[in-house]
């Protein structure tokens, strides 16, 4: 389990447990220990049904474990364990109300013999639930109760501290403090680097989150070598097919995909999805976001009608409860609209673009509203609806309005096209002045051929 071989652990850990229950052990510590096991294993090959089940085994009433001195360290692992699988469920109320338990079980017997606290990787657990109900300030608080207690306890370069520091960084990122989550997410490698001299998934996982907050802060270049490093370190594992595989394999297919490498990314993210639609099938979420990304591909190499298939197939996912894809269908909605807007399908686009209005919420991030503007934008502009676009254009803007030099490529995206908007109106100071700011980033940012760049010299000579 410890290096990532889950397979082969389910084998061993069957044949234990029916040692164990040979030996008429059923119900003892050492029988819940390894259901415990059994469960978490279950969960890593992302068998979160079955998992859950084999809690409820080892949380039946009247068994032996209950009236042992083990009693709180198990019913600890039981409530913790069974947490993380039933947020992997999105069953959130539920899972919050398990860690609470182990919390209250862990401080029951810290209280009762007197050692020294042990609660971090429990609050961790916490924090990651509130996190997945969007809870960021409540979670980023939680995490850094545990932060101050691991260093308190000397446990700076301990493997539980590793997932707290991938877990701050994480969320100070979501929260826009891009700034602030970069050390935190440094210094989660430099842990790993210590603890994990080989290949294994945590150093992986380290790599790939650095470079994940590059990606989303369009920090490409930074980005490249450590999303890399992070295939890399899985594929030395001889792991080329896991959930995490398709994660890093995913996210350097989309690196490609926001350079407009087309070339580089197709076959990243074709591949990205065959592995999705093998391992967890047609009607997942993790489905829906290749689809979305291959979608998007699509309409940078003008092929109008793939995108459409690919994104009618995501948004069909997205409406379906158990894929849990929900926050995806804006996304998928824009990108249908500007799909028919190429295609000159007026009427469709117009009514995908009021459907994605709707199904977008008070509550989202400037990070879900930039993307989702500048795809709306993009759609009003090819209707020919300049006003709505120049609106959509400038309120991509302002998400990144903590980017006050608009050096996120997508920023830089929106003041091309609100230079071409301006100069087909004969405001030529206003477009050479947004045509100023664009050039600089996107010629950084894109590949020679990429076609937000030759869009970009195109204009260049009419000013």
């Amino acid at each position: 389990m410890n290096i990532g071989r889950f397979a082969p652990t389910e084998q061993a850990l069957a044949h234990a447990l029916e040692l164990v229950e040979k030996r008429g052990e059923r119900g003892s510590p050492r029988w819940a220990r390894l259901l415990i096991q059994r469960a978490e294993n279950a969960q890593r090959l992302d068998q979160f049904d079955r998992a859950e089940a084999l809690f409820r085994e080892v949380d039946a009433p009247d068994l032996a474990w209950r009236k042992s001195t083990e009693m709180s360290e198990i019913a600890t692992s039981i409530y913790s364990s069974w947490a993380v699988v039933a947020q992997r469920l999105n069953h959130l109320e539920e899972a919050e109300s398990l860690i609470r338990r182990a919390l209250e079980q862990r401080r029951r017997l810290i209280a009762t013999t007197n050692r020294a606290p042990d609660t971090s990787a429990l609050l961790v657990t916490l924090g990651a639930v509130q996190s997945a109900r969007d809870d960021l300030n409540a979670a980023l608080a939680t995490f850094e109760l545990a932060y101050a207690e691991n260093l308190a306890q000397n446990r700076r370069n301990s493997f539980p501290h590793l997932g707290l520091l991938g877990w701050i960084g994480i969320t100070l990122d979501r929260l826009s403090k891009p700034q602030q989550a970069e050390p935190y997410l440094r210094e989660a490698v430099e842990v790993a680097e210590q603890l994990f001299p080989r290949p294994h998934p945590k150093l992986s996982g380290a790599y790939g989150n650095l470079g994940s907050m590059y990606l989303v802060n369009g920090r490409f270049a930074e980005a490249q070598p450590w999303l890399q490093r992070g295939l890399d370190v899985l594929i030395a594992m001889g792991d080329q097919e896991s959930a995490v595989y398709q994660s890093r394999l995913h996210n350097l297919g989309r690196l490609a995909l926001e350079r407009e490498d087309l070339a580089a990314a197709a076959p990243k993210l074709e591949e990205s999805l065959r592995l999705r639609r093998t391992t967890v099938g047609d009607h997942h979420e993790r489905t829906a976001v290749a689809l979305l990304a291959l979608a998007n591909l699509a309409l940078l190499q003008s092929q109008y009608a793939q995108a459409l298939t690919h994104a009618n197939e995501a948004l069909q996912i997205t409406r379906e409860p158990k894929a849990m894809a929900q926050s995806l269908e804006p996304g998928a909605l824009l990108t249908l609209a500007q799909a028919h807007a190429a295609l000159g399908q007026r009427q469709q686009a117009q009514a995908r673009l009021t459907e994605s209005r709707a199904a977008s919420t008070d509550t989202m991030t400037d990070r879900q509203r930039g993307p989702w503007r500048l795809q709306e934008a993009h759609a009003r502009f090819a209707l020919g609806e300049l006003d709505a676009a120049r609106a959509a254009y400038l309120e991509a803007i302002d998400a990144y309005s903590d980017d006050k030099a608009c050096t996120h490529p997508a920023c830089a995206q929106a003041e091309l096209w609100l230079a071409r908007i301006a100069l087909d109106r004969g405001e030529l100071t206003e477009a050479r002045k947004r045509h100023a700011r664009a050039a600089p980033v996107l010629t950084e940012s894109l590949v020679p051929d990429a076609p937000t760049l030759k869009e970009l010299k195109a204009l260049a000579r009419r000013l």
